[in-house]
């Protein structure tokens, strides 16, 4: 499970990194450009705008860390805490973009991890099928 929770954290971390890759190419690129004065009010709603982008994606990442450590305090319980588990291919136009695991715990809380491979998203829910509450057994949910 440790595993699994250091490979969704990586993930996350790693669509951070590339968002931040993408800013600092086209944010070089326009500074190298020949900029006048008259240009300044849409370059500085550039550099708002990512600098928005890049707090919320820290943001994010952070967010993705807790719900990997809660999913690893709530397995390492050995309770029945799980009573919906789904998983959700993302692809971007042809891209395969990993695996996103959605886990609806009891009671009423959610966390959602994802994987570069769909390989590592089944063995999460494959780890998860052994923690299922006795009603998400009866509906067979996953």
């Amino acid at each position: 499970m440790e595993a699994l929770a250091r490979a969704a954290v990586w993930r996350a971390r790693s669509l951070y990194q590339i968002v931040l890759a993408a800013i600092v190419v086209i944010s070089g690129s326009i500074t190298m450009t020949h900029l006048s004065l008259e240009h300044a009010p849409a370059l500085l709603f550039w550099l708002v705008g990512c600098a928005a982008i890049l707090i919320l994606g820290a943001f994010w990442v952070r967010s993705r860390e807790r719900q990997a450590r809660r999913l690893q305090e709530l397995y390492q319980s050995e309770e029945e805490f799980v009573s919906r588990v789904e998983v959700l291919n993302i692809w971007l136009v042809f891209i395969p973009f990993g695996v996103e695991i959605g886990l609806r715990l009891e009671p009423n809380e959610y966390l959602s991890l994802g994987f570069w491979s769909r390989r590592k998203g089944e063995r999460l829910v494959e780890l998860l099928e052994l923690r299922l509450t006795p009603r998400a057994r009866a509906k067979k949910t996953v």
